[in-house]
């Protein structure tokens, strides 16, 4: 019997060389771990709410209009009201603007400026106000987590203090690189985009909502880990609905509010309560006028309301909001 070359190369060599090959790479890949980057291990709740969310028109009036903003102030993605200057809001511009925060009187008056030094502003999407290591003093959380692309393996959370403003004459002013913490952090995950950024003031943890487009990730950086050196975030929970682009909790930490492109969910936090086990109960929808860009929500420390704060897009310059409660 003839075999040709041929023959045995196709029905012996080929095969023997192909299953060679996939023993070889299986051995290579028996001790690789997973990147560094991606928590395959990471335990969270998926959030569904049993009852419907219902708009409750009980616990705030309309919107108010405060007043246009400054027409130069065109991609407010963040503000936060003050803790030591009263009737003041911070608010920073995201990504292609200076590293510098702004000051609005609660009439949406232009007041002045502060240049954060040592810092750049890669994306800054959110901050918030809440309590630090110094014990009384009020410290800001400038959130660069922006990411359109997903391409960043790292974020940055710059703390320092809030300047204090009694003195009219200091409106106009600047935080140096020593006066600012800077925090880097990593998702379990994977690189992603995100607009909000809050803090509880109970125990100074900080929570990042990515910007999904149906389901929300939530992420917690615990005060004793991140003081510490930990970057890693623990992804904690699921929600059920996306495109957040901002979140606040107020200073005594009892209203917790997370805001759309097109509606904001409220929570009352109860004593003894974490925000997640808060947020596991259905939330209710309370007023909001959509804007043309809204990217930006702010409880005031009295909790008495709330301000929402549109990026300017192609029509009239954006109004301040606020929300009294009743």
């Amino acid at each position: 019997m003839n075999i040709s070359y041929k023959t045995i190369a196709k029905n012996i060599f080929y095969p023997t060389v192909y299953f060679a090959c996939l023993f070889f790479l299986a051995a290579c890949n028996k001790d690789k771990k997973p990147s560094q980057n991606i928590d395959l291990d990471t335990e969270y709740e998926i959030i569904s709410y049993q009852d419907s969310i219902i708009q409750n028109i009980e616990l705030y009036f309309p919107n108010q209009n405060k007043g246009d903003i400054a027409e130069f102030l065109h991609e407010v993605s963040g503000i936060a009201v003050s803790r030591t200057n009263p009737n003041i809001l911070w608010a920073q511009e995201d990504h292609g603007n200076l590293n510098k925060m702004h000051l609005i009187g609660e009439n949406a008056l232009y007041l002045g400026y502060y240049w954060i030094w040592g810092v750049s502003n890669r994306d800054w999407e959110d901050m918030c106000i809440g309590p630090g290591p110094e014990e009384n003093k009020s410290y800001i959380y400038l959130g660069d987590i922006g990411d359109n692309d997903a391409k960043y393996n790292e974020i940055f959370i710059h703390r320092f203090k809030e300047p204090n403003l009694k003195d009219s004459s200091k409106m106009n002013g600047e935080i140096q690189k020593t006066d600012i913490t800077s925090f880097i952090f990593k998702y379990p995950d994977g690189a992603r985009d995100a607009e909000a950024l809050m803090i509880d003031p109970r125990n100074k943890d900080l929570y990042i909502l990515s910007k999904n487009q149906s389901q929300t990730n939530m992420y917690c950086a615990a005060y004793k880990e991140y003081t510490n050196g930990q970057t890693m975030l623990d992804k904690i929970a699921i929600l059920p609905f996306g495109e957040i682009t901002a979140a606040d909790i107020s200073s005594d930490g009892n209203q917790i509010m997370v805001k759309t492109e097109k509606q904001i969910y409220f929570w009352n936090r109860n004593n003894g309560e974490t925000i997640l086990q808060a947020m596991k109960r259905t939330p209710v929808l309370i007023p909001y006028k959509k804007e043309a860009k809204g990217e930006a929500l702010a409880i005031p420390p009295d909790g008495n309301g709330y301000y929402t704060l549109s990026e300017k897009s192609s029509g009239p310059t954006p109004s301040l909001y606020f929300y009294k409660k009743k």
